[in-house]
């Protein structure tokens, strides 16, 4: 995992930080992998993008992932989890683009969404529950958030970045170039 330059910043602070000693997170279910290469074939996500991350004690998840609650859509519980996660929205949920993998009797689905189809979480909502009432299914959701490194660094230098509330415990959001994340996957790096 050498060699990989990963841009992070604490929710804390406005500091853009720069590392190779970050560790990216081994957690990369097969449906965002398998979505992930379908993406790239497709020419959905290019070659010299990044991909938007949490930021979860000093270990980035590459892509954003969660569960689908009960009378909760696919693309809405997408939206739900950015919101928690990396503290963005689509504009519209048509902006998320699809990829369906079924495994295991479950739906999981794997989603793409260029940040320039993105809204901040705003204020009025920072740390509100969205369908909490509402129990989890066994359904997954998942979305690789990309852009140029200009435009994701564009929301990480906010100066306040707004989040749904969430118990995952995030503490930041980062950003990891696709080069190597094709890399790590052909390299056999992630573990489910």
């Amino acid at each position: 995992m050498s060699n990989i330059t990963v841009y992070f910043r604490y929710f804390k602070d406005q500091e853009i930080r720069e590392s190779e000693n970050i560790k990216i997170s081994k957690y990369l279910p097969k449906y965002m992998k398998i979505g992930f290469s379908i993406l790239l074939e497709e020419k959905v996500i290019d070659m010299d993008d990044y991909i938007l991350c949490p930021l979860y004690h000093n270990e980035i998840q590459v892509g954003v992932t969660g569960g689908i609650k009960e009378k909760e859509e696919s693309k809405a519980a997408c939206a739900r989890e950015l919101g928690e996660e990396v503290g963005l929205v689509p504009i519209s949920l048509n902006d998320l683009i699809p990829v369906v993998k079924t495994e295991n009797k479950r739906e999981c689905t794997c989603y793409a969404l260029h940040i320039g189809r993105t809204s901040p979480v705003l204020k009025s909502e920072h740390k509100e529950s969205i369908n909490k009432e509402f129990p989890d299914t066994r359904n997954k959701v998942g979305c690789f958030v990309h852009g140029n490194v200009s435009s994701i660094l564009a929301h990480m230098c906010q100066s306040e970045i707004y989040m749904y509330f969430s118990e995952d415990r995030i503490i930041g959001v980062g950003m990891v170039p696709v080069i190597d994340i094709i890399r790590l996957i052909k390299d056999g790096y992630f573990g489910l």
